[in-house]
């Protein structure tokens, strides 16, 4: 399980979150490739489904794949949402493949 928190001041820089789907696709893309190597690697979570309260940031930062208008508690999916879905719809075969690093001895 991990995330990553932004600063999204309106609707609109939410619902495009563009860094938060990158985070997700590269931690992806690193599970997939660890399992590949040999690691029991049963699952992966997406830190958080909602924008809530966190102690660090308070409301400042959010962690969400929806969007939580605090004062109306509208839930509006952001685009992050939507390819997440889409990943797990296709088990991550959507995820382009980087080639192995020539560092990695494989060991």
């Amino acid at each position: 399980e991990n995330g990553s928190s932004y600063e999204e001041p309106d609707e609109t820089t939410a619902i495009h979150d563009v860094a938060r789907k990158d985070f997700l696709e590269d931690y992806i893309r690193a599970c997939a490739e660890a399992i590949e190597r040999g690691v029991h690697l049963k699952g992966y979570f997406a830190w958080s489904l909602m924008d809530n309260f966190e102690w660090q940031f308070g409301y400042s930062k959010r962690f969400g794949l929806c969007r939580v208008d605090f004062d109306t508690q509208e839930r509006t999916p952001k685009g992050s949402a939507w390819w997440y879905k889409e990943t797990m719809d296709a088990n991550g075969n959507n995820i382009q493949r980087l080639p192995a690093s020539p560092h990695f001895s494989g060991q």
